[in-house]
């Protein structure tokens, strides 16, 4: 199980994951990856999609991508049509253009509550560090009730 999923499971009901594209210049697929998910996404499979993704990252090609969408069991005539469709990069570069205004320069990057974290690759590191935000969140909110 992912880091991602595995924090979303212990941190059920008060943590929420967003995830945000950022396409590379220097990744050749990066493109065609995106229009991937969001293509797996019109089937309702978009996460399922991202995860394969990630797992072969390194290998990613067209026709690996091809080969994704057919263990997802889509229906490949539209996914084929889709991932060659520029409107689905639309999205990516928007996210981009977002990321790229809160400072992001790479990936991945996490932030919790608006707050990078920077250096923090262990579920060990990201537990202590949510933990401490939640309490800062609970003490807070807790002094507003009594205003």
């Amino acid at each position: 199980m992912p880091l991602s999923a595995r924090l979303l499971k212990k941190y059920k009901g008060k943590v929420k994951l967003y995830f945000k594209y950022y396409p590379l210049r220097s990744h050749p697929n990066s493109e065609i990856s995106a229009k991937a998910a969001e293509a797996a996404g019109k089937q309702k499979k978009y996460w399922e999609m991202i995860d394969l993704l990630f797992m072969n990252q390194d290998f990613l090609s067209e026709k690996v991508i091809i080969e994704m969408g057919k263990v997802l069991e889509l229906d490949m005539k539209k996914f084929k049509k889709d991932i060659k469709n520029p409107d689905l990069f639309i999205k990516p570069m928007a996210d981009k253009k977002e990321m790229l205004g809160k400072g992001v320069k790479s990936t991945p990057q996490i932030f919790f509550n608006g707050v990078p974290f920077l250096l923090m690759r262990s579920e060990e590191m990201f537990s202590a560090r949510i933990d401490d935000l939640l309490s800062d969140y609970k003490c807070c909110r807790e002094k507003d009730k009594k205003k």
